[in-house]
Protein backbone atom coordinates (compact mmCIF):
# COMPACT_ATOMS: atom_id res chain seq x y z
CA UNK A 1 0.00 0.00 0.00
CA UNK A 2 1.28 3.43 -0.80
CA UNK A 3 0.93 6.65 0.78
CA UNK A 4 0.49 10.27 -0.82
CA UNK A 5 2.37 13.04 0.29
CA UNK A 6 0.49 15.73 2.74
CA UNK A 7 -0.99 16.38 6.06
CA UNK A 8 -3.80 14.11 7.42
CA UNK A 9 -6.67 15.86 8.96
CA UNK A 10 -5.60 15.02 12.30
CA UNK A 11 -2.10 16.49 11.65
CA UNK A 12 -3.98 19.65 10.49
CA UNK A 13 -6.35 19.99 13.16
CA UNK A 14 -3.25 19.67 15.51
CA UNK A 15 -1.45 22.23 13.73
CA UNK A 16 -4.67 24.56 13.85
CA UNK A 17 -5.20 24.01 18.03
CA UNK A 18 -1.28 25.03 18.49
CA UNK A 19 -1.93 28.22 16.12
CA UNK A 20 -5.28 28.89 18.01
CA UNK A 21 -3.30 28.25 21.92
CA UNK A 22 -0.95 30.68 20.60
CA UNK A 23 -3.21 33.44 19.71
CA UNK A 24 -5.15 33.50 22.99
CA UNK A 25 -2.10 33.96 24.77
CA UNK A 26 -0.36 36.41 22.05
CA UNK A 27 -3.66 39.27 21.32
CA UNK A 28 -4.07 40.00 24.92
CA UNK A 29 0.02 40.66 25.70
CA UNK A 30 0.05 42.74 22.31
CA UNK A 31 -3.17 44.78 23.31
CA UNK A 32 -1.89 45.78 26.74
CA UNK A 33 1.48 46.58 24.94
CA UNK A 34 -0.03 49.00 22.64
CA UNK A 35 -2.39 50.40 25.67
CA UNK A 36 1.05 50.82 27.40
CA UNK A 37 2.98 52.76 24.61
CA UNK A 38 -0.27 54.97 24.00
CA UNK A 39 -0.81 55.68 27.78
CA UNK A 40 3.64 56.49 27.98
CA UNK A 41 3.34 58.57 24.61
CA UNK A 42 0.48 60.42 26.42
CA UNK A 43 2.09 60.82 29.84
CA UNK A 44 5.19 62.49 27.32
CA UNK A 45 2.54 65.18 26.23
CA UNK A 46 1.46 65.51 29.66
CA UNK A 47 4.96 66.31 30.75
CA UNK A 48 5.28 68.82 27.54
CA UNK A 49 2.65 70.80 28.14
CA UNK A 50 3.62 71.14 31.84
CA UNK A 51 7.00 72.62 30.36
CA UNK A 52 4.87 75.00 28.05
CA UNK A 53 2.86 76.58 31.64
CA UNK A 54 6.19 76.40 33.19
CA UNK A 55 7.45 78.98 30.68
CA UNK A 56 4.20 80.64 30.17
CA UNK A 57 4.34 81.18 34.19
CA UNK A 58 8.12 82.49 33.91
CA UNK A 59 7.41 84.88 31.54
CA UNK A 60 3.75 86.09 32.79
CA UNK A 61 4.08 85.45 36.38
CA UNK A 62 1.13 83.47 35.94
CA UNK A 63 -0.38 80.31 34.61
CA UNK A 64 -3.44 82.26 33.62
CA UNK A 65 -2.56 82.56 29.60
CA UNK A 66 -1.88 79.13 29.95
CA UNK A 67 -5.09 77.76 30.94
CA UNK A 68 -7.05 75.40 28.90
CA UNK A 69 -4.04 74.30 26.43
CA UNK A 70 -5.00 70.78 24.98
CA UNK A 71 -2.73 68.72 23.72
CA UNK A 72 -4.02 65.28 21.86
CA UNK A 73 -2.47 62.25 20.96
CA UNK A 74 -4.82 59.07 18.91
CA UNK A 75 -6.20 57.62 22.32
CA UNK A 76 -6.09 60.48 24.77
CA UNK A 77 -7.78 63.97 25.37
CA UNK A 78 -5.46 66.50 27.23
CA UNK A 79 -6.32 69.30 28.84
CA UNK A 80 -4.98 71.93 31.13
CA UNK A 81 -6.60 73.52 33.58
CA UNK A 82 -6.39 76.20 36.68
CA UNK A 83 -6.18 75.42 40.37
CA UNK A 84 -7.73 76.98 42.92
CA UNK A 85 -4.30 77.30 44.70
CA UNK A 86 -2.73 79.22 41.21
CA UNK A 87 -1.44 76.47 39.97
CA UNK A 88 -2.72 74.06 36.80
CA UNK A 89 -3.17 70.16 36.31
CA UNK A 90 -3.30 68.49 33.57
CA UNK A 91 -5.87 66.00 33.14
CA UNK A 92 -5.03 63.35 30.56
CA UNK A 93 -8.63 61.13 29.14
CA UNK A 94 -8.90 57.96 27.42
CA UNK A 95 -10.95 57.71 24.38
CA UNK A 96 -12.05 55.09 22.48
CA UNK A 97 -9.88 51.73 22.57
CA UNK A 98 -7.78 53.03 25.28
CA UNK A 99 -10.98 53.66 27.90
CA UNK A 100 -10.50 50.34 28.50
CA UNK A 101 -6.82 50.90 30.43
CA UNK A 102 -6.77 49.90 33.26
CA UNK A 103 -4.53 53.11 34.36
CA UNK A 104 -7.19 54.99 33.17
CA UNK A 105 -7.74 58.69 33.41
CA UNK A 106 -4.26 60.40 34.49
CA UNK A 107 -3.82 63.77 35.74
CA UNK A 108 -0.35 65.60 37.02
CA UNK A 109 -0.63 68.68 39.00
CA UNK A 110 1.68 71.94 39.07
CA UNK A 111 3.45 70.44 42.16
CA UNK A 112 4.87 67.37 40.40
CA UNK A 113 2.05 64.55 41.62
CA UNK A 114 0.71 61.85 39.47
CA UNK A 115 -2.83 60.51 39.89
CA UNK A 116 -4.17 57.72 38.03
CA UNK A 117 -7.30 55.84 37.78
CA UNK A 118 -8.33 52.64 39.87
CA UNK A 119 -6.27 54.31 42.74
CA UNK A 120 -2.87 53.20 40.97
CA UNK A 121 0.21 54.31 41.56
CA UNK A 122 2.88 56.02 39.35
CA UNK A 123 4.69 52.62 39.49
CA UNK A 124 1.62 50.69 38.39
CA UNK A 125 1.14 52.32 35.35
CA UNK A 126 4.48 54.33 34.44
CA UNK A 127 7.67 51.98 35.48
Amino acid sequence: MTYGKGFTLIELMVALAIIGILAMVAIPSYSKSVQRAARLEAIGQVLELASTLNRVKVTTMSYQAGAGKTSHTERYHIVASLDKDEGFFIKATPIDQQAQDRCGEVVYYASGLWLFGNGLSYDDCVS
